[in-house]
This record gives structure tokens, sequence and C-alpha cells, in this order.
């Protein structure tokens, strides 16, 4: 519990940031809450120490806090693994 006079003021739960990915009739929607914006959505087509991560900054919609990244034909990209770094 809180100690009275102190100035620390403790965090009990921190919530916790989830990507989410739904495959769906050809569609493939990734979707996560970010209300504060701290965090940015890569892809890479590889993992391995020397495939670089990029950065996805088009085609993200927002409604409300969560985020929305979605493509229609999932055999077109060559994407194959998806991330949320905190920036």
């Amino acid at each position: 519990p809180p100690i009275p006079g102190s100035f620390i003021v403790p965090v009990f739960d921190t919530p916790a940031i989830s990507l989410r990915i739904a495959h769906f009739e050809g569609k493939v929607t990734l979707f996560w809450s970010d209300p504060s914006g701290a965090y940015a959505l890569e892809a890479c087509d590889a993992l391995s120490p020397s495939t670089p991560w990029t950065t996805i900054t088009e085609g993200i919609t927002v409604s409300d806090t969560t985020k929305v990244f979605a493509f229609t034909n999932a055999t077109d990209v060559p994407v194959r693994y998806f991330r949320l770094k905190k920036q």
C-alpha cells in the first residue's frame, strides 16, 4: 500500500501492448491498442541478425485507441514477421 508522506507513487499494473493478427478470406489484419502512440509497427521477411526491420508508416488507420494495418492478398506480401517496437 502507499506510504503516507512518501513522494514515490507505486505503479501496480502496467497495461501490456500486444499485437493481434487476424486472417480471414485472404485478408490479413494486424491491430493493437496504443493510446499513447508509443509503439511503431515493424516488419521483416526473415528472422536473422543481418535482416533489418522496416518501420511501417503508411496504411495504418486509427479507430479510437486501436491502430489497424490490413492488406488484402497475403500471398503478394513477402513480409512474414511483424513486431511492435517502443519508440
